[in-house]
């Protein structure tokens, strides 16, 4: 139940993206609006090809161009679709490939001695919001992702905000994981 509820609230956020189509008025139409308008007959011949690209790979051989007449919408929509059922983090396959992931950076840079990085998106962080704007003015964002614009003005107007989330991450990294 768990993993069906995050595969579905990234799918509700992927979908109210902004996509690259525009309607009729000159506005800019989310994602999911936008794949309702893929052809069916594009769907099917990229559908075809992923599962080609998939045996493909089993085999061990290089994959196929994709069709010509795939849009590049079809090919985000499909990306998408992987992106939102991608194994959960903190899941035993998550875990597995962290430890892939952490097995080739050795291999690729060495042995670390302290290897720790912390970067956080600060578009994403509901604190950046509510430091730049303070409790009462981010409480509605609590609920749902203002669009990527509104988050980008923010951050651009109220810098030190994004500044106060990263020292209050490195605190907690200090307190907590270095002790």
């Amino acid at each position: 139940m768990i993993a069906r509820n995050s595969s579905y609230n990234m799918a509700l956020v992927r979908a109210n993206l902004p996509s690259r189509e525009i309607n009729a008025e000159g506005n800019v139409i989310p994602r999911a609006e936008a794949y309702s308008r893929i052809p069916l007959e594009d769907l099917k011949k990229l559908a075809d090809y992923q599962g080609e690209k998939i045996k493909r790979q089993l085999l061990g051989k290089r994959a196929t161009r994709p069709p010509a007449s795939s849009s590049g919408l079809t090919s985000s929509f499909f990306t998408d679709q992987k992106i939102d059922n991608e194994t959960m983090q903190h899941s035993q396959a998550a875990s597995q490939r962290n430890c892939q992931d952490v097995y080739a950076a050795h291999a690729n840079n060495g042995k670390a001695t302290i290897w720790l990085t912390i970067s956080p998106d600060d578009a994403k962080f509901l604190k950046v919001m509510w430091y730049a704007l303070g409790p009462k003015e981010s409480a509605p964002s609590a609920k749902a992702i203002p669009q990527g614009t509104k988050r980008f003005a923010l951050l651009s107007k109220h810098s030190v905000a994004a500044a106060l989330n990263f020292q209050n991450i490195h605190e907690i990294v200090i307190e907590d994981i270095i002790g």
